[in-house]
C-alpha cells in the first residue's frame, strides 16, 4: 500500500521551524512534502 502524500508549509525560521520539519519527516503513516516556506529573514529562509 502506498503512503498518502500530505503537503505542508512552514512559517517562520527559528527553532520551532526546525523542530516541526523534523517531526513532519518522522510521520510513519504518510509521506510529507514541504511545499512552501516563509520567513521574514531572507538569510534564514534559505538556510
Amino acid at each position: 500500500m502506498d503512503k498518502k502524500v500530505v503537503r505542508a508549509g512552514i512559517v517562520g525560521s527559528g527553532f520551532a521551524a526546525k523542530f516541526h520539519y523534523e517531526a513532519l519527516q518522522r510521520i510513519f503513516s504518510a509521506k510529507v512534502k514541504i511545499t512552501g516556506v516563509y520567513s521574514p529573514s531572507p538569510a534564514n529562509l534559505h538556510a
